[in-house]
């Protein structure tokens, strides 16, 4: 009898042990189906520039140094990824930064940011460190395919960490709120500044297909470092006529970090570009200017033909761009290129009283050559 009740209980498990066998079988699949959508869903973007670089400047004076030397223009990667169908993350890591920022973050790392979308795809979350948005279309290209950079886009601060919330519109439209770290700093009496930064940012298109709209304005709360309220704002459109684009930004800021208090700053960079299956020419104006509210704001610059000092009220810059880019491979994301830049101020002040632009006593000309090569690839997906 009682061999019979062990026999029976050891026939009793093995039927469980077997019935379970396809539900643990099932549990694993699962478990490695949702590593194998994890891990197909990563991708780790590389890009940058190589290039010699020849720099001349139309006069040898401090801070104007004639340089010619090979480097690395830029070298970033990053690592995008999906959790699930709603959270996914995104990380970025440039080569050319050092120190760590306010958020206790090393200057190096530009993204990185865990994001959630609604399950009908209209509203996305984001919180971490990302890019503030910046309108203009300047701002979107990768940093290899911006040669020169406008004035006021090259000074503001666009890696910030914080929160941010944005809708997507049935037709395309992204309409983003963030709230970011705006400054922590000491001023010149050894007090501490601290401000959030504010943004509302708009990307997509006024004609589907036809003009790409980027558009933000921005400020900082509590921030008295400077007399008068701190903002920026910016609109950029690009036209595409197939193998021809236009872009047309405009950019304004005052009282903001990085730049002279009490100044308004313009800059107005405008590119037509040729995009060939090969070769891709372009030209690119931008125009820098500065105007400042008295001569108790102004600037104080050396004249480099008397070499003495002058107080400088407003300025403009006009810079000069003409490139080649050739692309070996239509499926490749990599050229050649040949870029040629003449800025007509490199200071960025002149006089007011002497505006004539073929003067070279008030300011500092520069000429750069630029040859070498651009690369973008993603390591996870080569072809």
């Amino acid at each position: 009898m009682q061999n019979s009740m062990i026999l029976r209980t050891i026939i009793l498990h093995l039927f469980f042990l077997v019935q379970a066998i396809p539900v643990l079988s099932q549990s694993h699949d699962k478990e490695e189906s949702g590593w194998e959508q994890f891990t197909s869903s990563l991708d780790m973007p590389i890009n940058g520039r190589f290039d010699y670089r020849n720099i001349q400047f139309g006069n040898d004076i401090d801070g104007y140094v004639d340089d010619s030397r090979f480097r690395m223009s830029s070298l970033l990667f990053m690592l995008n990824g999906k959790i699930n169908e709603n959270f996914t993350f995104n990380y970025r890591q440039a080569f050319n930064q050092t120190g760590v920022d306010d958020s206790n973050l090393s200057n190096n790392i530009q993204v990185a940011t865990i994001n959630y979308t609604t399950d009908n795809k209209k509203w996305l979350f984001k919180a971490g460190k990302f890019f503030y948005g910046y309108g203009t279309m300047e701002q979107q290209y990768w940093p290899y395919d911006v040669y020169r950079y406008s004035y006021v886009n090259n000074n503001v601060r666009l890696w910030k960490t914080g929160v941010h919330a944005e809708h997507i519109t049935a037709s395309g439209q992204h309409i983003a709120f963030q709230v970011a770290n705006g400054v922590n700093e000491i001023d010149s009496l050894g007090k501490q500044i601290q401000a959030t930064q504010f943004n509302v940012y708009w990307w997509g298109h006024i004609v589907k297909d036809f003009i790409k709209v980027y558009s933000n304005v921005t400020t900082l709360s509590n921030y008295n470092l400077y007399d008068g309220m701190p903002f920026a704002f910016s609109f950029g459109l690009q036209w595409n006529f197939d193998t021809f684009w236009i872009d047309t930004d405009f950019i304004t800021a005052r009282n903001m970090p990085n730049f002279n208090k009490n100044g308004t700053y313009y800059s107005t960079p405008i590119k037509f570009k040729y995009n060939g299956k090969h070769f891709r020419p372009f030209i690119k104006l931008i125009f820098d200017q500065v105007m400042f509210d008295s001569e108790n704001d102004a600037v104080i610059v050396t004249n480099p033909v008397t070499e003495k000092p002058e107080l400088v009220k407003n300025s403009l810059m006009i810079t000069y761009e003409v490139a080649l880019e050739f692309y070996p491979w239509e499926d490749k994301d990599f050229n050649l290129h040949i870029v040629g830049t003449y800025a007509d101020a490199n200071n960025h002040y002149f006089q007011q009283e002497n505006t004539d632009p073929s003067s070279r006593n008030e300011y500092n000309t520069q000429f750069q050559l630029l040859a070498g090569i651009s690369f973008n690839f993603d390591a996870f997906h080569l072809k």
